[in-house]
């Protein structure tokens, strides 16, 4: 089966997820950032971005483990925290002027959750998950210790999206890399679709 046009739909969709991200929603938090902070900010849209490389370069047979295995687990910490961001500041995001662009956003960060279970780990050693554990409690760190997190409405609880992040970190690192080296996933096929081992 050719999953070509599937692979394209794809990657399409988080580069124009990450157009939006960049351009759309970040430039008035990227204003206020030293540009030596700037990697921690754009959470999402950063993700989304190096998911269509990843894919892109994997079409071309190029994968790299540790790599593969921080992109998965960026798509569904982030994605994860926006829905619950969204949620439990839904006094907000819900209200009247907001509820339909946030239900959009919802569900596309459903859909960005769901592609952290597409990077194939091939050979997924202490290594890669030390890896995973120092970059995502980095991020936290960045985030809610030195400010880079997203912002917030006005008023909002910050020690709840820290925790959700924080525990999301000490769960998913292990949870992701005990499955993918265990297999436990059933591959997707969207990974190394020119390349046959």
């Amino acid at each position: 089966m050719n999953r070509s046009p599937l692979l394209l739909l794809l990657i399409i969709a988080n580069l124009a997820g990450a157009f939006y991200g960049f351009f759309i929603y970040y430039p008035s938090q990227f204003v206020n950032t030293p540009l030596a902070l700037w990697i921690f900010v754009p959470d999402c849209p950063l993700y989304v971005f190096v998911f269509a490389v990843a894919l892109l370069l994997s079409w071309k047979g190029v994968e790299n483990d540790a790599f593969s295995f921080i992109v998965s687990i960026g798509l569904m910490k982030y994605g994860l925290w926006t829905m619950f961001a969204l949620a439990y500041y839904g006094w907000f995001f819900f209200s009247a002027p907001y509820a339909i662009v946030s239900a959009v956003i919802f569900a596309l960060h459903f859909g960005m959750a769901a592609e952290g279970l597409v990077p194939r780990v091939r050979r997924c050693g202490i290594g890669v998950l030390a890896i995973g554990f120092a970059w995502f409690l980095l991020n936290d760190l960045m985030d809610y210790v030195v400010g880079t997190a997203p912002y917030l409405p006005r008023g909002a609880d910050v020690g709840a999206a820290a925790i959700f992040a924080v525990a999301s970190t000490l769960i998913l690192v292990p949870l992701l890399w005990l499955t993918k080296r265990k297999g436990w996933l059933i591959p997707l096929g969207l990974y190394a679709t020119r390349r046959r081992r």
